[in-house]
């Protein structure tokens, strides 16, 4: 049986461990209107991304077109829908290095049609990393911003992270023999 790591050379062990490590108190805040639920500063999303996978465009990045991304216009402000976004990651093994994809959606409102797109492009990755287990703490109630800096850190033990199942991750295949991201052909 293979054993995957991260081209930063971390286990799948390591990898969720990091992913959930809990981040500096400034990095939760509550999100407004909501009742109590916590928003993660995108910025420490990729820090950790790129600690975790290697830096972005190396190790990990992420897919759209322009035709994913609906906008509509209100009296008030601009919303933004990315229908498709592909976050991808690569993986070492004893046959080399492989590339797994997640597709997520999300969406954004700002009153700056760019503000909307941005959020929306990072909703989508948000939503795409969550699958892996990034801040799984937060999603499961045993952290947030209410709490971050006043106990004990929360510690969420994931259940023998393995290789990434069809279900959260999909390897990606080159098309027509080519090699986008970099990954050695199976």
């Amino acid at each position: 049986m293979n054993t995957y790591t991260t081209l930063t050379g971390l286990t799948m062990d390591q990898v969720a461990e990091k992913l959930d490590a809990e981040l500096p108190p400034d990095a939760y805040s509550r999100i407004p209107g909501a009742v109590d639920l916590t928003d993660i500063d995108p910025a420490y999303m990729r820090n950790a991304l790129n600690s975790v996978f290697g830096l972005c465009g190396v190790g990990w990045g992420y897919d759209y077109t322009v035709a994913d991304l609906d906008i509509s216009f209100g009296e008030k402000s601009v919303a933004a829908v990315c229908r498709r976004l592909t976050f991808w990651f690569k993986l070492k093994d004893d046959d080399g290095i492989r590339c797994f994809e997640i597709p997520a959606t999300g969406a954004s409102e700002n009153r700056n049609p760019q503000y909307a797109m941005k959020g929306a492009l990072t909703n989508a990755l948000g939503n795409a990393v969550s699958n892996l287990g990034f801040q799984e703490s937060v999603y499961m109630g045993k952290r947030s911003h209410t709490t971050v800096g006043r106990r004990p850190p929360a510690s969420s033990k994931p259940s023998s992270a393995k290789a990434p199942s069809s279900a959260t991750a999909t390897p990606s295949k080159p098309a027509n023999g080519s090699n986008p991201k970099g990954e050695t052909p199976k």
